[in-house]
């Protein structure tokens, strides 16, 4: 309008209605049925992580599938494909794994989780120093020291298989030091010495 006001229409009730208003109204609950729709790939899932923990990979893969049908930027979805991947072994699946891994860490920034098992997928596939770059992008996301032990632990066990003997007895006395109770990582540094 010419003075910068908004148009106001009548209503059936006589008061006037914002326009504007209306518009606002209309996208929130346009936006409340999309939320709604984008969260129809949770049960799906939920089924999966439960199949995986009872180790029917082949199972969750399916059910990792139809929820990324549902929704491709399913960050946790494109996480446990990739570990289901990993855990079934077959031709092919490693590549599978790491795609998905990947994809998750590009849908969500800072996944430390995401970054442990693509670390896992290419040591697992020979690509060492991949891996260690993966391992060293979850280190400072940790909760605590424990979970940066274990990390540590893996970057250390990863250096040792690979005869880099100064960085595994780094990474296995941060190990040691996050978590001095952790005999695991005790005796891969008394290997690293020796």
């Amino acid at each position: 309008l010419p003075n910068g006001r908004r148009q106001l229409r009548p209503t059936r009730e006589g008061h006037p209605v914002d326009l504007f208003d209306r518009f606002n109204r209309l996208a929130n609950q346009v936006g409340g049925l999309l939320g709604d729709l984008a969260d129809d790939a949770r049960p799906h899932v939920e089924l999966a992580q439960a199949l995986l923990d009872r180790g029917d990979t082949d199972g969750a893969i399916a059910e990792l599938k139809l929820a990324l049908d549902k929704r491709r930027d399913h960050a946790r979805a494109l996480y446990l494909l990739g570990l289901a991947y990993s855990k079934r072994g077959r031709p092919g699946d490693s590549q599978e794994a790491k795609r998905a891994l990947e994809e998750a860490l590009a849908v969500r920034e800072g996944y430390s989780e995401a970054y442990l098992a693509l670390g896992d997928a290419l040591s697992q596939g020979g690509e060492y120093e991949a891996a260690a770059e993966n391992y060293r992008s979850a280190l400072p996301l940790l909760p605590d020291g424990t979970a940066r032990a274990e990390v540590e632990q893996r970057l250390g066990s990863l250096y040792l298989s690979t005869g880099q003997l100064d960085k595994a007895v780094r990474e296995l006395r941060k190990a040691v030091s996050s978590d001095p109770d952790n005999g695991a990582s005790q005796g891969l540094l008394g290997q690293a010495l020796v």
